[in-house]
């Protein structure tokens, strides 16, 4: 998932609390340059 979303510049909702992360790696950049999004909820990513 790095930089999956990277530059995407025009983005202003996105609902990701149906992805699954439980066997991401690495999520680095995964939202950078999103200058238009205005609130994003990750609380239902697996992180440990």
């Amino acid at each position: 998932m790095k930089c999956m979303f990277y530059k995407c510049s025009s983005l202003k909702n996105l609902d990701v609390s149906h992805f699954d992360t439980s066997q991401v790696k690495d999520m680095s950049y995964m939202f950078a340059c999103c200058d238009s999004l205005k609130s994003l909820d990750v609380s239902h990513f697996f992180t440990s």
